[in-house]
């Protein structure tokens, strides 16, 4: 359970999402990625998945951040999880393998404070595309869009390439059936997204924008 969906820190994970490893001895220094695409070493270590090197975000002697190889296998309509083998190489040499659970879709977003847990990462846009971020203190308004940010929503369609950032949009290749679950009296159940897909201009990282409905000229009181 070391290596874990970086948003939720829960398995399994899914092919082209961020991964956090957590442990020891995982590096000789601190260091973060300075430019895109993303190198596969940073402060000498490595992680490969599957044999496969993964482009790396950030090292410290206790966590790796990494967006795991495109090409890791899945499983889809299989009764149980494939898994890949994760494995970190410093200059002192190379872990043993741990085997990961891989899903084809294992969404995840991410929080506000970083812990897993509670309010999402989102934003409000407004209907001059004004973007403020999303909080308490700052609701999205009825007929305004919000765009949740996460990881492990799925693959896309015409990806960019392993390490790099979306230039675009690339819809998720599997996005039918996906909703925004609201708690409010005058929503439906669920709201359906206008867009699930990359985040563009980011590594690893999915976004779902949806628009808020407006509000009914009457709601029926609460009982």
């Amino acid at each position: 359970s070391g290596v874990v969906n970086a948003a939720s820190y829960a398995q399994p994970i899914t092919p082209g999402s961020l991964v956090s490893i957590f442990g020891t001895n995982l590096a000789n220094a601190t260091a973060s990625a300075s430019q895109l695409p993303l190198t596969t070493e940073l402060s000498g270590t490595s992680v490969t998945v599957n044999g496969v090197k993964a482009p790396l975000l950030f090292v410290s002697p206790e966590q790796i951040n990494l967006e795991t190889p495109s090409t890791t296998e899945i499983c889809y309509g299989c009764s149980d999880f494939l898994t890949a083998s994760f494995a970190v190489t410093t200059s002192a040499g190379s872990s043993p393998t741990v085997p990961v659970p891989i899903s084809f879709s294992a969404p995840a977003a991410f929080t506000a404070d970083g812990s897993g847990c509670g309010p999402a990462a989102a934003q409000n846009v407004a209907e001059d595309y004004s973007v403020t971020d999303n909080s308490p203190s700052n609701s999205v308004a009825p007929g305004q869009y919000i765009a949740i940010f996460g990881t492990g929503f799925g693959l896309v369609w015409n990806g960019p390439p392993d390490g790099a950032a979306a230039t675009g949009l690339a819809n998720l290749q599997s996005s039918v059936g996906i909703t925004l679950g609201v708690n409010a009296p005058f929503v439906s159940p669920g709201i359906v997204p206008n867009y699930g897909g990359l985040a563009p201009g980011l590594v690893g990282v999915d976004q779902v924008t949806s628009k808020f409905p407006p509000m009914p000229s009457k709601v029926a009181p609460c009982r």
